[in-house]
Protein backbone atom coordinates (compact mmCIF):
# COMPACT_ATOMS: atom_id res chain seq x y z
CA UNK A 1 0.00 0.00 0.00
CA UNK A 2 1.40 3.16 -0.83
CA UNK A 3 1.63 5.93 1.59
CA UNK A 4 0.19 9.47 0.63
CA UNK A 5 0.59 12.43 1.80
CA UNK A 6 -1.12 15.94 1.73
CA UNK A 7 2.54 16.62 -0.11
CA UNK A 8 2.37 13.86 -2.56
CA UNK A 9 2.64 15.55 -6.07
CA UNK A 10 1.18 12.72 -8.20
CA UNK A 11 -2.22 11.87 -5.85
CA UNK A 12 -4.24 9.00 -6.74
CA UNK A 13 -7.95 10.61 -8.00
CA UNK A 14 -9.59 9.09 -5.16
CA UNK A 15 -8.19 11.37 -2.50
CA UNK A 16 -10.34 14.47 -2.06
CA UNK A 17 -9.26 18.17 -3.29
CA UNK A 18 -10.84 21.31 -2.14
CA UNK A 19 -10.59 25.15 -2.91
CA UNK A 20 -8.43 27.03 -0.42
CA UNK A 21 -8.39 30.79 -0.11
CA UNK A 22 -5.39 32.24 0.66
CA UNK A 23 -5.84 36.19 1.47
CA UNK A 24 -3.04 39.30 0.49
CA UNK A 25 -3.91 42.01 2.30
CA UNK A 26 -3.21 45.40 0.65
CA UNK A 27 -0.72 46.11 3.34
CA UNK A 28 2.05 44.08 2.21
CA UNK A 29 1.68 45.23 -1.72
CA UNK A 30 4.50 47.62 -2.82
CA UNK A 31 2.96 50.13 -5.13
CA UNK A 32 4.59 51.23 -8.05
CA UNK A 33 6.06 55.04 -7.40
CA UNK A 34 3.30 57.46 -6.68
CA UNK A 35 0.79 54.60 -7.74
CA UNK A 36 -2.04 52.73 -5.18
CA UNK A 37 -1.16 54.76 -1.86
CA UNK A 38 -2.22 53.03 1.32
CA UNK A 39 -4.57 55.25 2.47
CA UNK A 40 -7.73 55.44 5.46
CA UNK A 41 -10.63 55.79 4.01
CA UNK A 42 -13.37 56.99 5.82
CA UNK A 43 -15.23 54.39 7.22
CA UNK A 44 -12.79 51.93 7.01
CA UNK A 45 -10.97 50.22 10.05
CA UNK A 46 -8.00 49.31 8.65
CA UNK A 47 -5.64 50.98 5.52
CA UNK A 48 -7.05 50.43 1.99
CA UNK A 49 -4.96 50.96 -1.29
CA UNK A 50 -6.77 54.07 -3.31
CA UNK A 51 -6.74 53.07 -7.48
CA UNK A 52 -8.28 56.14 -8.91
CA UNK A 53 -10.46 55.79 -12.66
CA UNK A 54 -8.16 58.11 -14.14
CA UNK A 55 -5.42 55.83 -15.07
CA UNK A 56 -3.60 52.38 -14.55
CA UNK A 57 -2.50 51.86 -11.16
CA UNK A 58 -0.19 49.14 -10.08
CA UNK A 59 1.07 47.05 -6.77
CA UNK A 60 3.50 44.15 -6.67
CA UNK A 61 3.05 41.20 -4.56
CA UNK A 62 5.34 38.10 -4.09
CA UNK A 63 3.07 35.23 -2.97
CA UNK A 64 4.66 31.70 -1.74
CA UNK A 65 2.94 29.15 -3.47
CA UNK A 66 1.20 26.69 -0.67
CA UNK A 67 2.02 23.59 0.20
CA UNK A 68 -1.30 21.73 -0.19
CA UNK A 69 -1.61 23.47 -3.53
CA UNK A 70 -2.12 20.68 -6.18
CA UNK A 71 1.01 21.47 -8.58
CA UNK A 72 -0.56 21.94 -12.09
CA UNK A 73 -4.00 22.72 -11.40
CA UNK A 74 -5.25 26.68 -11.83
CA UNK A 75 -5.80 28.76 -9.43
CA UNK A 76 -8.22 32.28 -9.67
CA UNK A 77 -7.55 35.40 -8.20
CA UNK A 78 -9.34 38.62 -7.49
CA UNK A 79 -9.46 41.75 -5.65
CA UNK A 80 -11.60 42.49 -2.47
CA UNK A 81 -12.43 45.95 -2.94
CA UNK A 82 -15.22 49.12 -2.63
CA UNK A 83 -15.89 51.99 -4.21
CA UNK A 84 -16.89 55.59 -3.13
CA UNK A 85 -19.33 56.53 -5.66
CA UNK A 86 -22.92 54.22 -5.59
CA UNK A 87 -22.96 52.94 -9.29
CA UNK A 88 -23.34 49.90 -11.18
CA UNK A 89 -20.00 49.86 -13.71
CA UNK A 90 -17.29 47.48 -14.89
CA UNK A 91 -13.95 48.44 -13.40
CA UNK A 92 -11.08 46.15 -15.32
CA UNK A 93 -8.47 44.60 -13.44
CA UNK A 94 -5.46 42.63 -13.87
CA UNK A 95 -2.65 40.60 -13.28
CA UNK A 96 0.81 39.91 -14.38
CA UNK A 97 2.57 36.82 -13.36
CA UNK A 98 6.14 35.07 -13.07
CA UNK A 99 6.13 31.61 -10.96
CA UNK A 100 9.91 31.41 -9.91
CA UNK A 101 11.85 28.21 -8.28
CA UNK A 102 14.63 29.40 -6.37
CA UNK A 103 14.20 32.64 -7.43
CA UNK A 104 14.40 31.96 -11.11
CA UNK A 105 11.94 32.45 -13.64
CA UNK A 106 10.46 29.62 -14.99
CA UNK A 107 8.06 31.30 -17.88
CA UNK A 108 10.22 33.23 -20.49
CA UNK A 109 7.38 36.33 -20.56
CA UNK A 110 5.44 37.21 -17.68
CA UNK A 111 1.61 35.86 -18.26
CA UNK A 112 -0.88 38.64 -18.22
CA UNK A 113 -4.78 38.28 -17.37
CA UNK A 114 -7.55 40.65 -17.41
CA UNK A 115 -11.21 40.97 -16.67
CA UNK A 116 -14.01 43.29 -15.93
CA UNK A 117 -15.52 43.61 -12.22
CA UNK A 118 -18.86 44.41 -11.35
CA UNK A 119 -18.85 47.54 -9.22
CA UNK A 120 -22.32 48.73 -7.34
CA UNK A 121 -20.93 51.02 -5.10
CA UNK A 122 -22.99 49.81 -2.07
CA UNK A 123 -20.42 47.67 0.08
CA UNK A 124 -17.21 45.45 -0.48
CA UNK A 125 -17.20 44.00 -4.11
CA UNK A 126 -16.92 40.38 -3.79
CA UNK A 127 -17.15 38.72 -7.60
CA UNK A 128 -18.57 36.07 -8.80
CA UNK A 129 -16.31 33.03 -10.22
CA UNK A 130 -17.30 34.46 -14.09
CA UNK A 131 -15.34 37.73 -12.67
CA UNK A 132 -12.32 36.25 -11.45
CA UNK A 133 -8.80 36.01 -12.87
CA UNK A 134 -7.86 32.77 -13.99
CA UNK A 135 -3.75 31.83 -13.18
CA UNK A 136 -3.15 29.11 -15.62
CA UNK A 137 -1.60 25.66 -14.04
CA UNK A 138 0.88 25.31 -16.80
CA UNK A 139 2.87 28.61 -15.80
CA UNK A 140 2.89 27.96 -12.31
CA UNK A 141 4.92 24.76 -10.27
CA UNK A 142 3.48 22.50 -13.21
CA UNK A 143 6.59 23.78 -15.78
CA UNK A 144 8.93 23.08 -13.52
CA UNK A 145 9.67 18.87 -13.61
CA UNK A 146 12.26 18.41 -10.46
CA UNK A 147 9.19 20.28 -7.98
CA UNK A 148 8.04 18.17 -5.55
CA UNK A 149 5.18 19.07 -3.02
CA UNK A 150 7.55 17.56 -0.29
CA UNK A 151 10.54 19.26 -1.07
CA UNK A 152 10.58 22.12 0.92
CA UNK A 153 14.27 23.77 -0.79
CA UNK A 154 12.31 24.30 -4.12
CA UNK A 155 8.87 26.02 -2.68
CA UNK A 156 7.92 28.17 -5.74
CA UNK A 157 6.95 31.63 -5.57
CA UNK A 158 4.78 33.70 -8.17
CA UNK A 159 5.64 37.33 -8.73
CA UNK A 160 2.62 39.61 -9.44
CA UNK A 161 1.59 42.75 -10.43
CA UNK A 162 -1.91 43.27 -9.58
CA UNK A 163 -3.45 46.41 -11.36
CA UNK A 164 -6.99 48.35 -12.04
CA UNK A 165 -6.40 49.88 -15.79
CA UNK A 166 -8.94 52.85 -15.17
CA UNK A 167 -7.50 54.06 -18.54
CA UNK A 168 -9.20 51.30 -20.28
CA UNK A 169 -12.72 51.58 -22.22
CA UNK A 170 -13.65 48.86 -20.63
CA UNK A 171 -13.75 50.37 -17.08
CA UNK A 172 -17.06 52.69 -17.23
CA UNK A 173 -16.73 52.62 -13.31
CA UNK A 174 -15.83 56.68 -12.49
CA UNK A 175 -14.75 57.13 -9.17
CA UNK A 176 -11.38 55.07 -6.72
CA UNK A 177 -11.75 51.58 -6.20
CA UNK A 178 -10.34 50.54 -2.19
CA UNK A 179 -8.85 47.63 -2.06
CA UNK A 180 -9.21 45.73 1.02
CA UNK A 181 -6.21 42.40 -0.87
CA UNK A 182 -6.47 40.10 -3.44
CA UNK A 183 -8.13 36.44 -2.75
CA UNK A 184 -6.26 33.30 -4.61
CA UNK A 185 -8.26 30.69 -4.56
CA UNK A 186 -6.64 27.36 -5.30
CA UNK A 187 -6.96 23.99 -5.87
CA UNK A 188 -5.57 21.59 -2.33
CA UNK A 189 -5.18 18.46 -1.27
CA UNK A 190 -7.38 17.83 2.38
Amino acid sequence: MKMVTRHTKMAPAEIQRELQRLWVPCTVMNPETGEAALTNYAGSITPVRAFPDAAKHRVNINVEVPLDWIAGKDAWAYPVFFTDVARYGYTRWGIRYTPMVKDMSIVAVPITIENNVMADGTGIVNPPKSEWLTLGGSGWAAAEPSFQRDNFTQLVTVSMQLYRDGNSVLDVHIGTCYLLGLAIVYPAFI
